[in-house]
């Protein structure tokens, strides 16, 4: 692989794409594959950086169903992120339908309710929740929902501010 490596394109703005593009390549032959993929949320705040490591990259957008997400972000809360299916072998306890209790599914329904339908997602038909359970919920989603602005805004600050290209001269002899 080092050798494919130091043949890969010779500018400096490329080698990191291209090393890392030709180590995920050799990763996908190693398993039999046509191409490497990669799923982690984050990289959606970062397309612009990712295309420009990788101009044939292919992004595939997939729409989750949010109460699977919310079932995921639970058990991760209980168990740790160390504790995935995919890290301990051990499979999944089922669905959001199994993994949620009926509360949780009433909550999820209720923040999450138009967006799942325009996503062509059913509602179980849980009745609404209180209206008193909503400030519950909210008292949590304000401060994450500033949390993640706060991050965007310092990283796009970190971007601008990040400092130009080196300025070189020509060696003379």
């Amino acid at each position: 692989m080092a050798e494919r490596i130091t043949d890969g394109p010779p500018t400096l703005g490329s080698a990191l794409g291209s090393a890392l593009g030709i180590a995920l390549r050799a990763y996908a032959e190693e398993h039999g594959k046509v191409r490497r993929g990669d799923k982690r949320p984050a990289y959606a705040l970062h397309v612009a950086e990712i295309q420009r490591l990788f101009p044939d990259a292919q992004f595939v957008h997939l729409v989750r169903d949010g109460r699977g997400c919310v079932a995921s972000l639970l058990r991760m809360q209980r168990t740790g992120p160390s504790a995935h299916p995919r890290r301990t072998g051990h499979p999944p306890v089922g669905t959001w339908t199994a993994r949620l209790t009926s509360d949780q599914i009433r909550l999820s329904e209720a923040v999450l309710g138009e967006r799942l339908t325009s996503y062509g997602y059913e509602l179980a038909g849980v009745v609404r929740p209180d209206p008193a359970e909503l400030p519950c919920y909210r008292r949590v989603e304000v401060p994450r929902r500033a949390a993640h602005a706060k991050r965007r805004a310092l990283d796009h600050l970190a971007r601008v501010r990040a400092p130009g290209p080196v300025a070189c001269r020509p060696a003379t002899g």
